[in-house]
């Protein structure tokens, strides 16, 4: 049986905070486009009368949900990157204040 290699991982939690902000804004961009999508498509009620509109309107509605259904799954993982960053911010704060309280005992 082979031994496994032992890595090291390294990670530096500005980025994982600067990675979840980009990827919020750029979902968060998205679903305020396909809202102003749903708008048009919804007013176009008073201008396109009929059955053909009709159809138009409720195919459309339901792409809308399946995408907003998407983009929601999607904003998981900008809300996973956040909850990184802040747990590996937490974490090297607290190695760092164990660290200087081992460097400032005066053993001998």
């Amino acid at each position: 049986m082979e031994k496994a290699e032992i890595g090291i991982v390294r990670v530096d939690h500005e980025v994982l905070l600067k990675t979840g902000e980009e990827a919020w804004q750029q979902l968060k961009t998205c679903y305020d486009a396909l809202e102003r999508i749903q708008t048009s498509v919804e007013a176009s009620g008073s201008f396109w009368i009929g059955k053909a509109g009709d159809l138009y309107r409720e195919v459309l509605k339901n792409q809308i949900e399946s995408v907003k259904a998407a983009l929601e799954e999607m904003a998981q993982y900008p809300k996973e990157l956040l909850a990184y960053a802040g747990l590996y911010s937490e974490t090297m704060s607290q190695s760092n204040s164990l660290a200087e309280s081992i460097i400032s005992l005066q053993l001998f």
